[in-house]
């Protein structure tokens, strides 16, 4: 009767076993094989199952062509690269494989055939070359990655574009498709010349359709595009007129293996994903990339020891080995460096030989059990490297040295914890997560002998500031988990904060958290039930503002209509302190009165919490303020100088300096960053100088009417200055004044910002200005009182003209890898002329007339974009 492997089954949807001689399977679809033994096989001989899994080539497979996998179950899948008519030979043996079914089976994987990417190059795995033309008659090489094509015969159409219906230059037959890929050397680029082309800067422009052989379809890409490839360019140069054939070549590195298998085991799960208070399930593991970056290795060393000057296995060595071999199977890819030893006695050479014979006893022991031959590094390194020097040694002494010892890195099951950061409000506030465990399953845990023991119960640890930890909870891990969590900002959510509770949450990252531990664990992922599998971090969901406005009041002047739409200083500092702002005011000792606001405050629970602490703030911003007064001041101070000495010309105009008013905000809180789901803080920062300076000059018109009147004559000016006096003090006055604004303004709207990706400065950067001018003619008849001021009027009439206008730019930045873009745009908002005429006569009649006209441009002017490194 036989016994050994007789065939291989596959577990079909509803659970039954299958065993074709050829079958096909879905791109990325996993599936159990099994190893099924003859009955009369002896159950110590079962559960050694030896793997052959690799791409048929129509030859007779040995025991060398198994890949290290031992075990009765596998799991295998079949990426769509790798997918399409190409089959793979699918055998399970004991001793040796005997290439026939149904020990053997044969399977496809099924994939939409499609075209990934493709690349221009004139070297095998070269730089692409679209971007820079080549000559007619060079060779090129044409890569094209796919997906199920995989052991295709394609057919290459080369097409060169034109204005018209585009021309097939070339037809390449016989094309294969090796490892997912394309490898195609061409040749004959001369016979392509035509000159009909798409002509763009003298370049011909060249791309290609792939079709499969025999079909008429051609292949699209994942847009449905056909045409692929685009585009080849050629200068109309000429470098070689000879002509080859096209060659097919395989890929340089097949880079992973076109199956993937691993020991099939039921204790694990298979992905982990958290759903944040129902913002959308964000993955922390995938199965398919657990290993990256999470997995923990300890070195595994042990030695087997031999008779003095032999290289046979012994007894006691053989089941050391034995153990070996189990740990390695599990893993058929972990690299192993053996190292085999003698004792002090005979010379290097024949310790060398003898050596390097140990170390092959140990290899060969080693693959007969299973293992791969090509993971093992095996050195003999004579009596070189001695474990006990000395040569007056026991003979228990001189054993230790004849050795061979396995080292290679171990797996352990345990991964590095995976930590999740949520940004929650405080207790009194509901903030739920969600974690979902996929395709958990211990009901065949492999180490149920053992201490670990794995079931699908999930244990919860809450290690809270409040409580400071609530025992262990424990949910199926099989159904959604829920957990409300909680931060420890202000735990009952009380509003009566100080100061220096809320400063130790001021940059919240840096923040204490409650965590919430969760034991996840399973044979394959997560083995110690002592180390936690997931981490949730409760950060307070705080949000700080901090707010500085600066502005100086100029006085003893009359303000345009341009600066009075600002309000005064007096009304704009009460809106600041009813808008929760600490006001700081300086005036003393012929100080220009500046006025400094700041407001710093916090919410928490979404917003529904609130405290300001601009009071407590302000005391530190006192020297800044005096220092801003101080140089307000000397500015002030030369400007008097300049007015000083145009009086002494007999210039009849004033000047008063605009003081700059500034304003600056910032916001910042936590947030979740959208590309790497993290937690950063994020924050907005704006700015303006509304004025960043500016300047108003009146020009008294009478008197320059005077000193033009007088012809520069002193006599006739001072009569003129004298008349003028004269009818003030009879109660009448008259005044032509000419009144011209400037002011340039500077604005930075919302740079934005977070600790991961830096600075955004997408918003816009306004710098403009503002330019009135103003005629005002007043003239007042009236008696009882000795000045024009206080006099009762019985004319009072006023006329007035005006024109004003905005002009400014903004600058726009967009930014890419290559630095940064900057769009300038011009704004004008034209002249606008507005005038009235009052009329007052008695007290019964007070008529008047107001006009307006405005010639307005259009309404932005853009330049070319520009470009800055």
């Amino acid at each position: 009767m036989p016994i050994g492997i007789e065939k291989v089954v596959y577990i079909d949807d509803q659970g039954q076993e299958q065993s074709p001689q050829n079958f096909a399977v879905r791109a990325n679809e996993a599936i159990e094989l099994h190893a099924k033994y003859y009955p009369e096989t002896p159950e110590a001989l079962t559960g050694h199952a030896k793997w052959i899994i690799k791409a048929d080539n129509n030859t007779p497979f040995s025991i060398a062509d198994q890949q290290g996998l031992i075990g009765d179950i596998r799991e295998i899948s079949i990426k769509p690269k790798y997918c399409g008519p190409q089959e793979y030979v699918i055998e399970a043996f004991t001793t040796e494989p005997t290439n026939t079914y149904p020990a053997q089976i044969k399977l496809n994987g099924i994939a939409d055939p499609k075209i990934i990417s493709t690349t221009w190059s004139t070297s095998k795995g070269g730089s692409d070359i679209r971007n820079s033309p080549i000559k007619y008659g060079d060779d090129v090489w044409l890569n094209v990655q796919t997906e199920g094509l995989n052991g295709s015969i394609l057919v290459v159409e080369i097409y060169n574009r034109q204005l018209g219906d585009d021309e097939k230059v070339h037809t390449i037959t016989n094309v294969q498709c090796i490892n997912g890929e394309v490898n195609l050397n061409i040749d004959n680029t001369y016979t392509w010349r035509a000159g009909t082309g798409w002509n763009t800067s003298n370049n011909e422009e060249f791309y290609i359709k792939i079709k499969i052989a025999g079909r008429s379809k051609t292949i699209v890409d994942n847009r449905g595009q056909d045409i692929h490839a685009r585009y080849l360019r050629f200068k109309d140069e000429i470098s070689t007129r000879s002509v080859g054939n096209h060659m097919n070549a395989k890929p340089l590195t097949v880079g992973e293996n076109p199956v993937n298998v691993e020991r099939y085991e039921l204790c694990k799960f298979v992905k982990i994903g958290i759903d944040d208070d129902g913002t959308g399930e964000i993955p922390v593991f995938n199965e398919g990339d657990a290993l990256e970056g999470n997995k923990t290795e300890s070195l595994f060393s042990q030695s087997v020891h031999f008779d003095l000057d032999k290289a046979d296995i012994r007894s006691d060595a053989a089941s050391i080995l034995d153990g070996i071999a189990n740990i390695l199977l599990d893993d058929p890819y972990t690299r192993v460096n053996l190292g085999a030893h003698c004792d002090i006695r005979y010379t290097h050479e024949h310790n060398d030989a003898l050596s390097q014979r140990r170390a092959n006893a140990a290899v060969e022991y080693l693959v007969n059990k299973g293992v791969n031959k090509e993971n093992i590094n095996a050195i003999g390194y004579g009596k070189r490297r001695l474990l006990i020097p000395g040569e007056n040694l026991t003979e228990e002494q001189h054993q230790q040295n004849r050795r061979v010892t396995v080292e290679f890195k171990v797996l352990n099951g345990s991964f590095s914890t995976i930590n999740f950061d949520t940004i929650a409000p405080s207790k009194d506030k509901n903030h739920t997560i969600t974690i979902n465990i996929d395709s958990y399953n211990t009901d065949k845990c492999l180490r149920e002998d053992t201490n670990l023991g794995h079931d699908t119960m999930v244990r919860i640890k809450e290690l809270t500031m409040d409580r400071n930890g609530t025992g262990v909870i424990e949910k199926s891990g099989t159904a959604p988990i829920q957990q409300v969590v909680y931060s420890t900002f202000a735990p009952n959510g009380k509003q009566a904060l100080t100061y220096l509770e809320a400063f130790n949450y001021f940059w919240p990252i840096n923040a204490n958290t409650n965590n919430y531990k969760y034991y996840i664990n399973s044979c394959r992922y997560y083995a110690d039930k002592n180390n936690p599998t997931l981490i949730i971090k409760a950060y307070p969901d705080i949000k700080w503002e901090l707010a500085i406005e600066i502005a100086m009041e100029v006085s003893n002047r009359r303000s345009t209509n341009m600066e009075r739409a600002g309000g005064s200083f007096a009304q704009h500092f009460e809106k600041n302190r009813q808008d929760g702002y600490a006001r700081y005011l300086i005036g003393k000792q012929g100080r220009l009165p500046i006025g400094i606001a700041v407001k710093l405050g916090v919410e928490w629970n979404g917003g529904q919490h609130k405290k300001s602490f601009s009071n407590e703030f302000k005391g530190k911003i006192e020297p800044f303020a005096k220092s801003v007064s101080t140089a307000a001041n000397l500015i002030q101070n030369a400007v008097n100088l300049a007015i000083g000495v145009a009086k002494r010309t007999a210039i009849p105009i004033s000047l008063n300096i605009l003081y700059p008013k500034f304003v600056g905000a910032i916001v910042w809180y936590l947030k979740r960053e959208e590309k790497t789901k993290k937690i950063a803080v994020t924050g907005e920062l704006s700015l303006s100088f509304k004025p960043l300076i500016g300047a108003r000059a009146e020009i008294d018109l009478i008197a320059v009417a005077i000193l033009v009147g007088s012809a520069g004559n002193p006599a006739v000016a001072n009569l003129a200055s004298k008349v003028r006096g004269g009818l003030a003090e009879l109660g009448t006055g008259l005044t032509f004044t000419l009144a011209i604004i400037g002011r340039l303004n500077f604005s930075v709207e919302a740079i934005k910002f977070d600790t991961i990706n830096g600075a955004d400065f997408s918003g816009k950067t306004t710098i403009g200005g503002e330019l009135g001018a103003e005629i005002e003619f007043i003239l007042q008849v009236g008696f009882g009182s000795s000045s024009v001021a206080q006099a009762k009027p019985i004319i009072n009439f006023t006329a007035a003209i005006k024109g004003e206008g905005y002009f400014g730019g903004e600058l726009e930045f967009d930014s890419d890898d290559n630095g940064v873009f900057v769009k300038p745009t011009l704004k004008f908002s034209g002249v606008k002329i507005t005038g009235y005429i009052k009329a007052e006569v008695g007290w019964w009649l007070s008529p008047s007339i107001e006009m307006e006209h405005q010639v307005t441009p259009p309404e932005e002017m853009p330049f070319s974009k520009k470009y800055l490194t």
